[in-house]
């Protein structure tokens, strides 16, 4: 009677211990999984991240490249005002010119 008390409460304790086991290997495969599960989000984060100062590297490359557009075409619609201007102050003079040749050419008849 007593032997099989012992072996009830030996089973007891094999039951247990096996429950004790499971639930150590279930709770290290959990754990297990979410340290890989970290590590994929950490991954996934660094990804984006990388993605995104790549896109502001080309945003950056992009604003510098229509600064440098934007540059080129004030650099050019001054030279071409400078020539517009220059045009301009040579028809005027040019204008000078014939003013006083006319007035030179009228004088001329009065007299």
């Amino acid at each position: 009677h007593t032997s099989n008390q012992q072996q009830i409460c030996q089973r007891h304790a094999e039951h247990f211990e096996s429950q004790e086991r499971i639930a150590r290997d279930t709770a290290h495969h959990r754990m297990a999984g979410a340290h890989m599960a970290r590590r994929e989000a950490d991954l996934k984060v660094r990804a984006v991240m990388d993605k995104a100062a790549k896109g502001q590297v080309k945003a950056v490359e992009s604003l510098g490249q229509c600064k440098k557009e934007a540059e080129e075409k004030v650099l050019d619609a001054k030279r071409k005002l400078e020539e517009k201007r220059w045009e301009c102050e040579h028809t005027l003079a040019s204008e000078r010119v014939c003013l006083a040749q006319a007035k030179n050419i009228a004088a001329a008849m009065k007299e």
